[in-house]
Order: C-alpha cells, then structure tokens, then sequence
C-alpha cells in the first residue's frame, strides 16, 4: 500500500528516516473499498449496491505492518455482515444490479451561501488538509453556507480516495465556520448507496454536503455526489467525532516546525498550558510532538503520570526550538529534539536523525495543566533551574476562642456535654493520651471545662500547632486549669444553649489572609521562578 504515504497524519523533515513518526493511517474509506470488495468476492455475480452501519472502532496503522483478520457472515439473504478485524465492520447490501439513479435534488438557495474564502489549491499549499498527491482530489470549492458546503472532486485513483475527499471538504466546513474542536476524523456511516459502479479516476464528481446535526463532540451530515448530472451515491449519517483545539493550536497543527504550542517568556522560558483535556485529543498531540522512542517511554509511564510528563517535554523543546530560531535556524520539527535524562535526573537535550545542536542547559517544572522550561548556552557550573507554582486563593487561618486567648489556657481546652464518656485523643493521631483531673464548670448541666481528655468537636483542633485540624497533637506545656476558664467559657454560651443544657461548638472566626494576594491573580494563575541551580526532571 504504498499510495499511505499520502495519508501520513504528521509533517516531518523532508528524508526522515523514521516512518512511524509521520504516522501513516488507512483511511476509513479505504477500510470501506476493501469491505464491498471482500463482500463481492464473497458473493460471486452480485454487487454491493450499500453498506448499512459502518462503523470505525480503531485507527489503522500501516507500520509495523500487521495482518487484519476479516470475516465475512451473512446476515440475511441479500445482505453480508463484514468485520475488518477490530478496526471497522459494516453491513454490505447485495443485488444483481444497482438501481436507476434518483432524480437530483435541487440546489441550496443561492441566497444562503457565499463564495468559500480559500480556494481548493489553498486545502494542500497551506495544509489545512495533511493528505498528499494521492489523495488530493479536491479541485473546486463551489459554495458555503451556514449549513452546507459544495465542491468539485477529481476522482484519485487510490482505493477509497474519492470518499476521503467528501471528508475532505466537510473537514473543511467546520474549520471554515468555527473556532474550536475543528479537528475531526470519520466514526461511522449510517448508510451508502450507489447507483453505478465506482468513477474511473480522473473523473469529475459533484459534491454536496448538508450538515444535519452538529454538537460538541458529533458532526453528523448527508452527502450527494454527482456525476454528469446523474446521481452517482448517497450517503446518509455520516458521522465524524470532534477532537479538541482552539486557535492557539491551529498553527503547529498545520506547521509544527515554525510553530510552538507553549508561549515564549523572556529569558529563554516557555510556558505550556494543556488545552486538550479529553485523551484523545491528547494522544494526537503527543504523536506530533514525540519521536518513536519517546512515544515509548511516554507509553512506560503510569496513566495518571503520562500528562505532566508530556507536557514538560513538549516545553523543552519548544524552548530549544525558540531558542534556535532567535539564532537564525530555519524550520525545526518537535521530533527533532530529544529530551534524556543523566543518572541524577537533571534533563538534557540531543538532535535527532542528523540534527546537531550546540551545548544547551535545559531545566523544566510542571505542575496540574501547566509546564515551563528554560534553555541557556552551556557554561561551566550549575545550569538554569525553573519552577513553578499555582498562585490561588488560600483559606482564611482561624483563631482560637476568644476566652482561650484571653486566659493562656492551652489549646486542648474544650467542651464537653455532661455525660459524656468520649475518652481522650486527637482526632487527627488517633492516639490516646493521659486524662488529666476534670475541673466542673459552675452549672454542672451545661457541661465541663476539660483538659485533652477529651477531644475537639467535629471541624475543632489543636490551635498551637498550625490552626485547626493540626496533623499532630499539642505538645504545649499545659498549665493547670483555673476554675475562671469555665465561667469565661461559660460566659460564650447565649441563653438558648444554656436553658437546654448542651454547649455551643466554638467556631472559629473568619481566617485572615496569611500573606498579601494580588487581586489580578486568577484562580488558574502560574507563578514561576528561576535560579542557577541543578534541575531535575520527574
């Protein structure tokens, strides 16, 4: 199958050794050539008139080269359900001959469509579409509307080509009408019918598709292709699945070697933030910025640690590609650079399938969806570090009562109901610690004055070792209790609690900001900082 050459999803250097990174892929429809094929050898005489419920579970790769087990069963007497190993399956209708070719539907009115801004050349030349010459069949884009696009396709002559091309153009429509999740790749077909036998190549096929639904993660649209006026096939559901972007992604999509996902700092800094949360929007984004064996390392590492280490490689190397196109290099792919780690950790970088880079000290941070990194020419002695925290809203510290700070009792001071048999212990340790002597409040019904022979309420702690719910018990010397701590604490109690016998929870009050935040800091907002020191990398 050599014409998957032109069905690579990644741009690399031109003579790049290693195929695997270009990622060549069967397209769907080509999956759907070879199912009417199995279907009519299987069928000697009859013809595959429509395939019913295709369905696309699993890419294709075409390296390494492995052998996909198809089978072939009936489902009813004119109909063969075919499964393409666990890549796709579909149910092809058979019949003697194709049915006469229906009357062409009218034309979108004039009024809800306008000329496209790009011309179809402008699909190829500026990559809005990554397919190469054999699958470039896209020779005029006639119209787009709200909810519709035209074109004219020359058929190509690899197998499946001319549908890919219908793609093609639908492809274009939603990045022609929106902003984000642009990226779309076919997941099933409800239904195609043919009238007549496949185009020969080279023919020209009209092309309209109407968009019949379109959400967050579905594009769902109704193709009609003619030929010579005559309707050649209809193709009725199909549905592509929308990958996350947005306009900050766009470029590298389409050029990575001049383009960075993260944003260029003063100094040599790069700073990335994940815009891809679903994983398979992430698993695309990895293809085009990885080589084969960091894609095998990346495959090493736990699910939940795959994220930031991923996104600190992608940092590094858009920091070292930054930094040679400020020193007047031409296009650098992400591929290009390698990121190792020596026997400390600390991260280094190294050129890739003939690409030389001069002596460079890297350092990387990564913290939830973001990630730095820093590049400097090498110098003897300690190399750049960077990190990076999350700059948020912290919680408000609480004070102990007011009774507490008043009289220098410390702070395992608590209420406890009378009758109460809640032995001693910190809640946070769960150790239990020596009672000391219990001392009576004055209203022996409302409660007792207790040391740490008892424990906090819910949501109460020690104070004296970092705020409520201390990790770890008081250790503070602990004066004898004087009898006027019960009647201050008692004193707290409004009327309500203390005609029904029972205590009031010392809640403590509102926390006080433990250290300046600047009202322009928002929620997701990074703070960064650098120093010459050895880095290392997770």
């Amino acid at each position: 199958m050599p014409y998957l050459m032109d069905h690579c999803f990644f741009p690399q250097r031109p003579n790049w050794p290693d195929v695997a990174d270009r990622w060549p892929v069967v397209p769907a429809t080509t999956i759907v050539q070879h199912i009417i094929e199995l279907a009519e050898r299987a069928a000697p005489g009859m013809r595959a008139v429509a395939v019913h419920d295709a369905r696309f579970d699993r890419w294709l790769t075409a390296t390494p080269a492995i052998d996909v087990p198809v089978r072939v069963v009936a489902d009813s007497p004119d109909r063969l359900a075919v499964s393409f190993g666990p890549h796709a399956r579909g149910v092809v209708e058979l019949a003697p001959a194709h049915a006469p070719s229906p009357a062409p539907h009218p034309r979108p009115d004039p009024s809800t469509e306008r000329v496209p801004d790009h011309t179809a050349a402008h699909l190829y030349d500026e990559r809005w579409m990554f397919h190469g010459p054999a699958f470039q069949g896209v020779t005029e884009l006639t119209a787009i509307g709200d909810r519709h696009v035209r074109g004219i396709i020359t058929t190509p002559p690899a197998p499946g080509a001319l549908l890919d091309n219908v793609g093609q153009i639908l492809g274009y429509w939603i990045m022609a009408t929106r902003t984000e999740r642009t990226v779309v790749f076919p997941v099933g077909m409800r239904e195609m019918r043919f009238y007549g036998p496949h185009p020969r190549p080279g023919t020209e096929v009209e092309c309209l598709v109407r968009i019949t639904s379109l959400t967050d993660t579905v594009l769902e649209a109704d193709v009609r292709l003619t030929v010579d006026g005559m309707v050649w096939a209809e193709l009725t559901g199909w549905q592509d699945r929308r990958f996350d972007n947005d306009p900050q992604t766009k470029p590298v999509e389409r050029f990575p070697e001049r383009n960075t996902l993260s944003e260029a700092r003063p100094g040599g800094r790069t700073l990335l933030n994940e815009r891809w949360p679903d994983l398979a929007s992430r698993d695309l984004i990895m293809r085009n910025s990885l080589s084969s064996v960091e894609r095998s390392q990346y495959a090493e590492h736990p699910p939940r640690g795959r994220r930031q280490w991923l996104l600190g490689r992608i940092a590094v190397k858009d920091a070292v590609r930054q930094w040679l196109w400020s020193q007047g290099a031409g296009p650098v792919f992400p591929a290009e650079i390698r990121v190792h780690n020596d026997e400390s950790g600390r991260p280094y970088v190294t050129g890739l399938h003939g690409r030389t880079l001069p002596p460079l000290d890297v350092s990387l941070a990564h913290r939830a969806e973001a990630a730095v990194a820093i590049v400097r020419p090498h110098v003897p002695g300690p190399g750049p570090g960077i990190d990076i925290e999350e700059v948020v809203d912290r919680p408000r510290p609480r004070s102990p009562p007011r009774s507490v700070r008043k009289k220098s009792i410390c702070c395992g001071l608590s209420w406890r109901p009378a009758g109460s048999r809640r032995r001693c212990g910190s809640p946070a340790s769960g150790r239990r610690r020596r009672r000391w002597p219990r001392r009576r409040a004055p209203a022996s019904g409302a409660g007792r004055v207790t040391s740490p022979s008892s424990t906090w309420p819910p949501g109460h702690g020690c104070w004296c070792q970092g705020g409520w719910n201390a990790p770890t018990p008081c250790t503070t010397s602990r004066p004898a209790i004087p009898q006027s701590a019960g009647q201050d604490l008692r004193r707290g109690l409004d009327d309500g609690t203390r005609a029904r016998g029972g205590v009031r929870p010392m809640t403590p009050p509102p926390r006080t900001p433990s250290s300046p935040i600047s009202p322009a800091c928002s929620p997701r907002s990074w703070r960064t900082s650098t120093a010459s020191t050895t880095s290392r990398s997770p």
